[in-house]
């Protein structure tokens, strides 16, 4: 996992632009941003992941808390083309229809 240097002026950038610099680079996309949280919008699929980050607080120091309350969960569960809305204690994966329609 990479981070996006903020030489690359993607902080506040459009979703759009910002989910398109992590597919393009194969990176996975971590967020406190909900939208991101739409599958329909942004498929998990063509990235490396998608995190989106639910702290109890939005303080720096709960979403370090709510990150490393499931971190090992990167050792047994693949992250690439998922989607997971990580709260303190549990994750949440988008679980995408069978068929390939609309969930």
């Amino acid at each position: 996992m990479t981070w996006i240097p903020l030489a690359e002026q993607l902080s506040g950038g459009s979703d759009d632009v910002i989910y398109e610099a992590c597919r393009a680079t194969e990176r996975t996309l971590i967020t406190l941003d909900l939208d991101f949280a739409n599958p329909l919008r942004f498929p998990p699929g063509p990235l490396e992941g998608i995190v989106v980050v639910r702290p109890r607080r939005p303080t720096l120091a709960a979403v370090r808390a709510t990150l490393m309350s499931v971190l090992g969960e990167l050792k047994s569960r693949p992250l690439k083309g998922e989607l997971w809305i990580v709260e303190p204690g549990r994750i949440r994966a988008y679980d995408p229809p069978e068929d390939g329609g609309t969930p």
